[in-house]
């Protein structure tokens, strides 16, 4: 016969007193060994049992009324997805296009302040800018008279320093003299209106 060097020797002490045991006493080992066990078990049973409780209460809960929150908030949406949008219309247009408006203009007469027909005419200059150097000035003055306009070049010593003021007009009238202000300004220049007598 073989011999297993891996795993010890049984004794044969051990195996006699094993033998010699009566099947009571064997009884009695197994009682003791499960009442151990069974203590062990007690300690862990209890909050396992009541854990298994609150959550099985928490199932039973959200199982009966989660069906009726769902349902009114998908009940929710899909009222708020299936709602039409009001379309908007735009009438202006075409009440514009196809109606006619008919006015009365006696109705708001244009208020001119009364005139003496003794007195002169009032005529309007411009003054478009002022400047130091002289090319400039005259070279201001062409680039004016190209566009249209009446203009003309004065020498004025002011605390003795020498300027060239740009003038341009006369106008028989202040519409005349604010289309000419506003070719000046699209030019980037500030002009300065002057009413004469």
């Amino acid at each position: 016969m073989t011999r297993d060097y891996a795993r010890p020797a049984k004794r044969a002490s051990s195996n006699r007193q094993a033998q010699k045991k009566t099947p009571a006493k064997r009884a009695r080992t197994r009682n003791n060994r499960s009442q151990a066990g069974t203590d062990a078990r007690n300690i862990w049973s209890a909050p396992s049992f009541s854990a298994g409780v609150i959550f099985g209460a928490a199932l039973v809960l959200l199982v009966s009324y989660a069906p009726g929150v769902f349902e009114d908030t998908v009940v929710a949406v899909r009222q708020q997805v299936e709602a039409p949008a009001e379309e908007i219309v735009f009438d202006f247009p075409e009440m514009l296009q196809n109606d006619t408006v008919t006015t009365d203009p006696s109705a708001y007469p244009a208020q001119f302040p009364e005139e003496d027909p003794n007195a002169p005419p009032t005529e309007y200059m411009i003054q478009a800018a002022s400047l130091r150097a002289y090319a400039a000035a005259a070279a201001l003055k062409e680039d004016l008279i190209g566009v249209g306009l009446a203009a003309s070049f004065e020498r004025v010593d002011v605390n003795k320093v020498t300027w060239y003021r740009i003038m341009v007009g006369p106008f028989a009238s202040r519409q005349e003299a604010n289309r000419a202000m506003t070719v000046l300004r699209r030019r980037n220049l500030g002009p300065r209106l002057i009413k004469l007598g």
